[in-house]
């Protein structure tokens, strides 16, 4: 299946979290409260990860991603 990070964005807003968790292997997780809870989507494939979390950053951020391995950033709704 092909996820759209809208999709994932919305459901976020409609439980009330703060955040979006993507993990290979797993279904995205969604914190609520603190506490993270899976979503009802299937595990997510490296391939799926990739396009999604690429989907929401611009070149620099994602240059920054590929170099280091690391960014913190925030995704407006």
């Amino acid at each position: 299946m092909d996820y759209m990070v809208e999709d994932l964005m919305e459901e976020v807003v409609e439980r009330g979290g703060s955040d979006l968790h993507l993990s290979v292997g797993l279904p995205p997780y969604i914190r609520v409260n603190g506490k993270l809870t899976p979503t009802e989507y299937d595990p997510l494939s490296a391939e799926q990860c990739q396009r999604l979390i690429f989907s929401m950053l611009n070149n620099t951020q994602r240059k920054q991603l590929e170099q280091t391995w690391e960014l913190d950033c925030s995704y407006g709704v």
